[in-house]
């Protein structure tokens, strides 16, 4: 929401955000956001799309009842004055959407691919080993983050790790580009189990790109 984003941002100073926004007055539809920290990065470009048959406008079409997102940014390492592109989602909890999310997904990076960048993807994908679009969303060269887990099966497809409280995994850190490894995977567990920061836990990723 627009209040846990400026709770954020007060929180991370030296932290910038990209979402969604039709003008600098509007507070934005922050249903994904993307935060990096600028005194190691800077934004060459950003840009959206919307997760629907007509992705240029806010709308629905995938059999979501909400509008979702995808937010990206391409960022420059200051140090090395490296590029990489990074992307942020929500695919919706409805199905079939997050299988037609994945596959347009899949054709809107189709240039960023090209590009010979590393690429990042993020987000609440509501897909797991029996729903969505997992298959889709680790081809064409991506890797999910959760094979560095010394829990992980030898194909992912698994919730030895659930991220979402009903036991599943459905929030995923893929990855793509030359040189592109993941060197950790871990989930973040709530310091008092009786007071949950949210339904989901946290996940972090260690990734390095040679």
């Amino acid at each position: 929401s627009p209040g846990q984003l400026r709770y954020l941002l007060e929180q991370l100073p030296d932290y910038k955000a990209h979402h969604y926004r039709k003008d600098e007055d509007d507070p934005g539809y922050p249903d994904a956001t993307l935060l990096y920290d600028q005194r190691k990065f800077e934004a060459l470009e950003t840009g959206h799309w919307w997760l629907s048959p007509t992705p240029d406008r806010v709308s629905t079409g995938f059999g979501n009842a909400l509008p979702r997102i995808v937010v990206w940014a391409k960022l420059k390492h200051k140090p090395t004055g490296r590029e990489l592109y990074f992307f942020d989602t929500h695919f919706d909890n409805s199905r079939p959407s997050q299988s037609r999310m994945a596959e347009l997904c899949q054709q809107k990076m189709a240039p960023f691919r090209d590009s010979g960048l590393p690429i990042i993807f993020v987000g609440d994908f509501n897909t797991d080993q029996d729903r969505g679009d997992y298959p889709r969303l680790t081809s064409d060269g991506w890797k999910d983050s959760y094979l560095a887990s010394d829990k992980a099966s030898e194909d992912g497809r698994d919730n030895n790790v659930p991220t979402f409280r009903n036991g599943t995994r459905i929030d995923h850190i893929f990855y793509y580009g030359p040189g592109g490894s993941a060197l950790s995977w871990e989930r973040l567990d709530t310091p008092n189990p009786k007071e949950p920061l949210s339904d989901h836990y946290p996940i972090k990723a260690v990734l390095r790109f040679e």
